[in-house]
C-alpha cells in the first residue's frame, strides 16, 4: 500500500502516500460534532443500535432482532426505549414522515449520536414545512478497526448484515400510510440499499429477509457520496430489486472524491466503480415499471478531493437543502 504519512492540520488529518483514498473513505480525521441537544417542538429523534447484535448474516437474527433503543425526551435527555415503542409509536401516529438515517464507516456510537444530531440540525433549518417528523438513526457496528484496508473490505461485509436489519424494521414500519425516507451517507448508503432489496424479496450474501415481502414502498431515498457499486441498483444486479421500493432518489456524488476512486481496492476479483463518485447511472423501474426519478447532484466544485459528510450537507453543496426539500414534498 505503500508509506503512509499523517500530518495534523486544524480541521482534519490528512493522509498521503497509496493509502490517502482509504483512510478518507475510512472518515479518518472527520470532526466530531455538537451534541443532538437542539431538537423542533414536537420532533422525535430515536437511536436504534446493532452493535450488540452478530455482524455474521448466516447467525443474524432475521425474526425478531434485538436492537438496543434509546429516544431523546422533552428535556433532550436519551433514555432508554424499545423497539416496540417505537413501532407503536409509529403505527399509532399515521401522519408523520419517518425518517431514516445511515451513517458511514469509523463511528463510535456516540460519535454517530452526535453526527446524526449535526445532520438533523442543518436539515431541519432548512426545512420549509411546518409538519414533525420522527428522525431514526441507524448506529451500527463501524468503529475503527486497526489496518485502512482490513478496516475497509471488514465494514463493507457488515454492510449486507446491516441491510438485513433495516430490512426487518422497514417492513415493520410499512404497517403505517406515513411518508418514509432513507438517508445514507458512504456504506450508510449500501445498508440503505440493501435494505430496500431485501424486503422486497432479495438475498444479501445468501440470506433472504424470512417472512413476506413487500414491493411498492414508494420511499423516497437520499444517497450522500454512496460507496456501492454503479451497477447494483439495476435490474438483476446485487442490489437490484431496490428501485422496487423507491419512488424518487437525491444523489449526491463527486468524481473528485479521492476515497471513491480507491473503491476498487475492496475487492480486487471484482474491479467496481462506486457510484457516489462516478454518479448516475441506469437504474431499475420502480414496482409499477415506470424510470426511477432521480435527481443527481455534482459536487465535486463544493467538495473537492474530500470525502466528508459534512462539506456535502455544507451550503456550498446544497446536501442540507436538497435532504430538506425530499423530505418535505411527495
Amino acid at each position: 500500500m505503500g508509506s503512509v504519512l499523517l500530518v495534523a492540520t486544524s480541521r482534519r488529518t490528512w493522509v498521503t502516500g497509496a493509502a490517502l483514498g482509504l483512510a478518507l473513505l475510512l472518515g479518518i480525521g472527520t470532526p466530531a460534532s455538537a451534541r443532538a441537544s437542539s431538537i423542533r417542538s414536537g420532533d422525535e429523534i430515536w437511536i436504534l443500535c446493532t452493535r450488540n447484535l452478530t455482524t455474521d448474516v448466516c447467525a443474524a437474527d432475521l425474526h425478531r432482532p434485538n436492537f438496543s433503543v434509546q429516544r431523546y425526551n422533552e428535556a433532550a435527555e436519551l433514555v432508554p426505549a424499545t423497539a416496540d415503542e417505537l413501532l407503536a409509536t409509529i403505527q399509532s401516529d399515521p401522519t408523520t414522515p419517518n425518517v431514516v438515517y445511515v451513517h458511514g464507516n469509523r463511528f463510535t456510537h456516540s460519535d454517530a449520536i452526535q453526527r446524526a444530531g449535526y445532520v438533523y440540525r442543518r436539515i431541519t433549518s432548512r426545512r420549509a414545512s411546518p409538519q414533525n417528523i420522527r428522525f431514526i438513526v441507524w448506529s451500527w457496528p463501524s468503529e475503527p478497526i486497526h489496518g485502512l484496508l482490513k478496516d475497509v473490505r471488514t465494514k463493507a461485509d457488515r454492510t449486507d448484515s446491516q441491510g438485513l436489519y433495516l430490512a426487518w424494521l422497514l417492513r415493520e414500519i410499512a404497517v403505517s400510510p406515513a411518508p418514509l425516507d432513507l438517508l445514507g451517507y458512504s456504506f450508510g448508503g449500501r445498508v440503505v440499499t440493501g435494505a430496500l432489496h431485501a424486503v422486497a424479496g432479495g438475498s444479501l450474501d445468501g440470506r433472504r429477509l424470512p417472512g413476506a415481502t413487500i414491493r411498492g414502498l414508494r420511499v423516497d431515498v437520499g444517497l450522500i457520496a454512496p460507496a456501492i457499486h454503479r451497477e447494483w441498483l439495476l435490474a438483476c444486479d446485487y442490489h437490484g430489486l431496490a428501485t422496487k421500493n423507491m419512488n424518487r432518489m437525491v444523489l449526491m456524488y463527486n468524481p473528485r472524491d479521492v476515497a471513491l476512486r480507491q473503491y476498487w481496492l475492496l475487492d480486487l476479483s471484482d474491479i467496481g466503480l462506486a457510484l457516489g463518485a462516478v454518479g448516475p447511472m441506469r437504474f431499475g423501474t420502480r414496482h409499477d415499471g415506470s424510470p426511477l426519478p432521480v435527481r443527481a447532484v455534482n459536487c465535486s466544485r463544493a467538495v473537492g478531493r474530500e470525502h466528508d459528510e459534512i462539506d456535502y450537507m455544507s451550503d456550498d453543496c446544497g446536501g442540507s437543502w436538497l435532504m430538506a426539500h425530499l423530505i418535505d414534498t411527495p
